[in-house]
């Protein structure tokens, strides 16, 4: 997983302007949420990726979008607010592991990820 410290470094660095413009994304939840919800855009959205430059394979770039993402839907939860929506993305994102993935790859970094957040 890309460091929690590094992350937020990025954004902070070179991504600043991107997240004050950005209008393709809702954001749900409370305020102290939107910093998972920036982290998981990261490696979700190819455009903010780009801007991002981080050195990264594209199977990593995926898992990291799933953990944040799952971090941020794990609170939407906390704050009783429906998750029924983000469901999709979800499945987008297990999609793009799969893809990525070799015949011999462990998921079960997805489901420690799951078991963590749940």
């Amino acid at each position: 997983m890309y460091s929690t410290e590094a992350l937020d470094h990025v954004i902070d660095s070179r991504l600043n302007e991107e997240f004050k413009s950005l209008k393709r994304y809702i954001f749900e939840g409370a305020n102290y949420n939107i910093s998972n919800f920036n982290r998981a855009l990261v490696f979700y959205d190819d455009q903010i990726f780009k801007k991002a430059s981080l050195e990264i394979n594209p199977l990593d770039t995926w898992i990291n979008a799933y953990y944040w993402y799952s971090i941020y839907i794990n609170e939407l939860k906390k704050q009783n607010i429906s998750i029924g929506s983000h469901k999709q993305s979800k499945l987008k994102l297990i999609e793009q592991i799969d893809y990525f993935t070799a015949s011999d790859f462990d998921w079960s970094i997805i489901e420690q990820i799951d078991n963590e957040l749940h």
